[in-house]
């Protein structure tokens, strides 16, 4: 049975922005454009919410196989790197990105046939070899360091490619992964029928998708911070480019997507039987799987399956349920933690207390 967190929203009601955690006199955040030899690129989001004189953990992330960074996801890394006092390195998947200076420029934004190809048949590997150069590139990582992954929905996928990518050594740093938290992963287990599968994403683009508008355009709003919303309902502009972006990622964002058939389950089993003996392993790090209690493509059974596989293979798992405070009929679904103060209250939840 999976621990229970609680996302207590009313306790964010007239917070200031400095206690949200999006601004504060020691918050950094710069946005840095990754362009590869060949001609590759996309973006790469820096977010430094240590405060100043401490130490705080390096948290690798990853956007979702279908979006990009922006100015409310910008906003929500603030809130989780604030309140888990950490540095959040945030990379776009390649092929999926915008030009924040230049909107239409279409040039680089790309996957190479590889790529696509590989990730279709669930290996997303080498997407995430060419994420972790791109940190390293624009912002560096230190030989040998400790890092946390932190991935979201598809974006989970992402960083356990990272994870394996590490422990093969094929992006060769030797970092060393001490925790990683993988919230609401879509199809976790890998163990469902082509039509339960078609019905998940069904349920991605309606159910959730709608669940998703409530945390925006009212519980950011209810708590005082609905000021920005998503790039493309910011104006008709914006929405004309994202448009644009998004028609021309369509081999990217679906073909990658493909490869969801194969579960979550199967790389990280990889990972930890590649882990080697350089300094600490992989399967000492703690691994946290989180689903929200009312998600409809996200489920117990499988958190609980995939946990215990990891378990099997020599790691440590651990399973959260994500629910409301009691009276609260809010629906927490799949993209719960776009709720600007549930965020804040999960990024709490799951830091240590010193």
């Amino acid at each position: 049975m999976s621990e229970k967190l609680t996302l207590d929203l009313d306790r964010w009601t007239g917070s200031t922005s400095d206690e949200l955690g999006y601004t504060s006199p020691s918050l950094f955040a710069e946005t840095h454009r990754f362009k590869d030899t060949n001609g590759q690129e996309f973006n790469v989001l820096e977010i430094d919410g240590r405060k100043e004189g401490t130490d705080g953990p390096t948290i690798l992330s990853s956007t979702s196989f279908d979006y990009r960074i922006e100015d409310l996801l910008e906003r929500r890394m603030a809130i989780l790197a604030t309140h888990k006092n950490a540095r959040v390195l945030l990379a776009e998947i390649p092929g999926v990105t915008m030009d924040r200076q230049n909107p239409f420029n279409t040039k680089g934004a790309w996957q190479t046939p590889k790529q696509t190809l590989f990730a279709s048949m669930g290996d997303f590997d080498l997407l995430a070899e060419q994420q972790l150069r791109a940190i390293d590139a624009t912002v560096g990582l230190e030989e040998g360091m400790d890092v946390q992954l932190f991935g979201e929905s598809l974006g989970a996928y992402a960083v356990v490619a990272m994870a394996r990518v590490m422990a093969q050594r094929t992006f060769n740093k030797g970092l060393r992964v001490t925790q990683m938290d993988l919230v609401e992963p879509v199809n976790a287990y890998g163990n469902h029928t082509f039509i339960r599968q078609a019905l998940m994403l069904k349920n991605l683009a309606t159910i959730e998708d709608t669940r998703r508008a409530i945390y925006l355009d009212e519980e950011n709003a209810r708590i005082g911070h609905g000021d920005i919303v998503a790039f493309e309902k910011q104006s008709e502009e914006n929405m004309r480019i994202d448009k644009h972006v998004k028609l021309r990622q369509i081999p990217a964002t679906y073909l990658t997507g493909a490869g969801l058939s194969k579960g979550l389950h199967t790389a990280l089993t990889h990972a930890l039987a590649n882990t080697d003996n350089d300094g600490p392993q992989l399967r000492d790090a703690d691994i946290f799987l989180s689903r929200a209690v009312d998600s409809t493509v996200s489920f117990e059974k499988d958190l609980a399956s995939a946990a215990n596989t990891i378990r099997e293979n020599g790691g440590h798992a651990f399973t959260y349920s994500l629910e409301a405070a009691d009276g609260d009929k809010t629906p927490i679904g799949h993209h719960i933690l776009n709720s600007l103060g549930r965020l804040a209250s999960y990024a709490e939840l799951r830091t240590p207390k010193a």
